[in-house]
């Protein structure tokens, strides 16, 4: 179902359900792929360790980018959670049928971001974008 973006990837509409405030949405699926093409090597920013993604404009300081800190999770089957030193995953407003598809990246490597999906009941972090 959907129960953060009642329309499509291409046009998003946020529903009652996302977790966002008034004025910002949770983002879909190709909009994190598209913002993942380019980014920083592993960096700190406000004493936050993480990555600045660019998406199509190679990434310098330059540049327009958003920052990404690595974030832990919680595990869907017994809520464990994972060192918040392993990487990140942001949730994107896009079911794929029982999941959801995410942003996941590495804290080692720039080129290990990728769009996967994972069951709903994960505990990933949300990065909201301006409607």
């Amino acid at each position: 179902s959907k129960l953060w973006n009642s329309g499509s990837v291409d046009q998003p509409v946020k529903t009652q359900y996302d977790p966002c405030p008034d004025g910002w949405r949770v983002p879909t699926y190709l909009e994190l792929g598209n913002l993942k093409e380019h980014a920083s090597e592993l960096t700190t920013s406000e004493g936050k360790s993480g990555n600045w993604f660019s998406g199509s404009n190679v990434y310098s300081e330059s540049v327009s980018s958003v920052f990404l800190p690595i974030t832990g999770d919680r595990l869907a089957g017994d809520g464990a959670t994972s060192s918040p030193t392993n990487g990140g995953k942001y949730w994107s407003s896009s079911p794929d049928e029982t999941k959801a598809f995410y942003l996941s990246f590495l804290n080692t490597n720039k080129y290990s971001a990728s769009i996967s999906s994972g069951y709903r009941a994960s505990g990933y972090a949300v990065r909201c974008v301006k409607e």
